[in-house]
């Protein structure tokens, strides 16, 4: 199976996010997509790039900058999709804690619609991905024990227009698809539509009492067609082992060692290799020049 990897920041802690990248560079070929924590206009040019350009690239939208940014993030060409992340933005707007909003709906006396306080920027990133065309994820529902709450969260996050949802436990995988994944009252509905679309003479026609057009039948193929890629969904090739894990992670433990002992330079120097050392890629992260090897 191959695998999405969020690395760690490469503008907080690039000497874990390079070193990040670099395991997935090695084990490409398991890597169905790299996330890069909370993406801001620039970071990929500055940074991604000058790595690994062959991965396919996915951006975390998670803080204020990163949402004023959304349209050029998603308008950059550089990624292949962008995922909501509401701790870190939560975070970054100094939005108040789940403990206190559970406690003021606990008391009944304010309602606080789901997500208020995120419902503006969630909207801003879904309309940038759209814009772009590219598929758009919400984030995580943190307490995995509450099965209502997490399904709640679900309907809220598709209504808005979000693809999918990201998650942290296996336990919300089912709940998840049950709520993406197209009903039988949408299956149904599509196939009503494009049978009757396909004897119509163009034009608005009415089915079930409703007018209905080519957006609509346009519509019902999106459904039919992710109901078909569901119904298809099979597991893929199983993913790397823990083994070639630990050996991809030595290595790039080892290149960081050499970088730091001078090793590296002189096995450079040895093989002429002129590949970016490990102290390249943390210079461009710092916002500087990449200085040739030598």
């Amino acid at each position: 199976r191959r695998v999405f990897v969020r690395v760690n920041s490469l503008r907080d802690a690039p000497q874990f996010g390079f070193h990040d990248l670099d395991t997935c560079g090695v084990l490409q070929e398991h890597i169905a997509g790299v996330c890069i924590p909370k993406a801001e206009l620039g970071d990929f040019e500055a940074t991604v790039q000058a790595t690994h350009p062959d991965l396919n690239y996915y951006a975390f939208i998670e803080t204020a900058r990163g949402v004023q940014d959304a349209d050029a993030i998603a308008g950059s060409g550089h990624f292949k999709g962008i995922f909501f992340g509401s701790n870190d933005l939560g975070s970054d707007l100094r939005l108040p804690s789940s403990d206190w909003l559970d406690s003021i709906a606990r008391e009944g006396t304010v309602f606080l619609p789901p997500r208020m306080a995120l419902q503006h920027s969630m909207s801003r990133v879904i309309l940038a991905a759209r814009a772009h065309k590219l598929p758009v994820f919400d984030g995580v529902y943190n307490d995995f024990n509450d099965a209502q709450g997490f399904h709640r969260d679900c309907v809220f996050g598709r209504a808005l227009g979000f693809d999918g949802k990201t998650l942290i436990h296996p336990s919300q995988i089912a709940a998840c698809n049950a709520v993406y994944d197209p009903s039988e009252a949408e299956i149904a509905w599509a196939k009503k539509v494009i049978s009757a679309m396909a004897v119509s003479e163009g034009g608005a026609i009415v089915c079930d009492g409703k007018m209905i057009e080519d957006m609509h039948a346009a519509q019902a193929r999106a459904i039919l067609a992710r109901h078909a890629a569901v119904t298809n969904r099979k597991a893929e090739s199983e993913g790397p082992s823990t083994a070639d894990i630990e050996a991809a992670a030595a290595k790039v433990r080892r290149q960081a060692e050499m970088e730091r002992t001078g090793e590296y330079g002189e096995a450079v120097r040895n093989t002429q290799d002129t590949s970016p050392t490990l102290g390249d890629f943390e210079r461009v992260a710092k916002g500087g020049s990449r200085e040739p090897s030598k």
